[in-house]
């Protein structure tokens, strides 16, 4: 691979590297130094005392986890992969490895297996994903898995989908009145974790097949 060096246009004083006046660095405060790679982006570093070690001085480079998946990924930058997949180089220099994650902005994990056969999966509909990693059903629903063996790989997927709870009888008045199905109710700002979490709540008036009733004493959960 071939390098070149990119003059800036300002003087080179105390043996100090040139930087160029652009800054497309991935790290925030970080700074571009004099050495580029052809046809890529200058190299970078935390600072311009660093530009001798993170980008060899102006002869040797050091290309963060060299000839990998996610070589000049680092920092804050992530590189995708395709199905939600990121990696991103764990070190700034080329003995570096690559790490991966699920995109948290929409995906979460669906496999045990980490590395590059980390398998990911769009968020369901009703649910919130934020960290990559879980699923939080919305209000008024709740999470159901399948888990199944994946062809051609090793170990198995859990994907989610949050139906909404079941629906109850909800009546307005004791002695009945108007009468609506509603689906059951699940703690605001609380990722339910089953079916359990959905109930009626507390002081509603409700029938079933024995006649009508009021919840009292707390909410009443579902059970399955």
């Amino acid at each position: 691979m071939k390098w070149f060096i990119l003059f800036a246009g300002i003087m080179i004083t105390s043996g100090a590297m040139a930087v160029t006046s652009l800054n497309n660095c991935p790290g925030i405060g970080w700074v571009t130094c004099g050495v580029v790679q052809v046809g890529e982006d200058v190299c970078c570093a935390p600072s311009f005392s660093q530009c001798d070690a993170y980008c060899g001085g102006g002869s040797v480079i050091i290309t963060a986890c060299k000839e990998q998946a996610c070589e000049g990924y680092f920092g804050l930058t992530w590189k995708d992969s395709g199905n939600g997949l990121q990696t991103q180089c764990d070190s700034a220099t080329e003995d570096g490895t690559c790490v991966y994650r699920c995109n948290p902005d929409g995906y979460y994990r669906t496999s045990v297996g980490g590395g590059a056969a980390m398998r990911c999966a769009e968020c369901p509909e009703n649910a919130t994903c934020s960290d990559g990693v879980s699923v939080c059903c919305n209000v008024m629903h709740y999470p159901v898995t399948n888990t199944y063996m994946a062809p051609g790989l090793t170990g198995m997927i859990t994907e989610y989908t949050c139906p909404e709870c079941p629906n109850y009888q909800r009546y307005s008045r004791p002695e009945g009145g108007i009468m609506m199905m509603i689906p059951g109710m699940t703690d605001p700002n609380t990722c339910p974790l089953n079916i359990g979490a959905c109930y009626i709540p507390v002081n509603t008036y409700s029938s079933d097949s024995n006649g009508k009733f009021q919840i009292v004493n707390g909410n009443c959960h579902y059970e399955e």
